[in-house]
């Protein structure tokens, strides 16, 4: 069995930071755009993983956008990880002098979606997971 990743990165306007740090490190294809536009064809990938994105999503209807192009690429299954629920400070690990403010979600904003175990910091995150038919 064989497993391919492809990185998907959304880089700060005016830099690309992100993706020169993700190719040094792990040397594969890095695609850079938005959650809401894959530039995928349909059922282009057995699994779609997301991590800790969805905070940073303007509203939840980009969210909604988001979820819908997910389901399209993937053949079995998505999986979105450390949804933010909750609303913390700023954590001394943050180095960006603006606001920290995020987007906060439930479960409602993932229909269809199982919730799941977060990766950390329940307090503050949750999990979902479906399978695509």
């Amino acid at each position: 069995m064989s497993i391919h990743y492809l990185t998907f990165l959304r880089c700060l306007e005016g830099t690309n930071y992100s993706y020169s740090k993700h190719h040094s490190i792990l040397n594969n294809t890095v695609c850079v755009g938005h959650a809401h536009d894959l530039p995928f064809d349909d059922n282009s990938f057995d699994y779609v993983i997301v991590i800790g994105i969805c905070a940073y999503f303007k509203d939840k209807v980009y969210t909604a956008q988001a979820i819908s192009e997910f389901s399209r690429v993937a053949k079995k299954g998505i999986y979105i990880g450390n949804i933010r629920h909750s609303s913390e400070g700023k954590r001394s690990k943050h180095i960006y002098d603006g606001p920290t403010e995020h987007l906060l979600h439930d479960m409602d904003d993932f229909p269809d979606f199982k919730s799941d175990e977060p990766l950390y910091d329940s307090q503050y995150y949750f999990c979902c997971y479906k399978h695509v038919n």
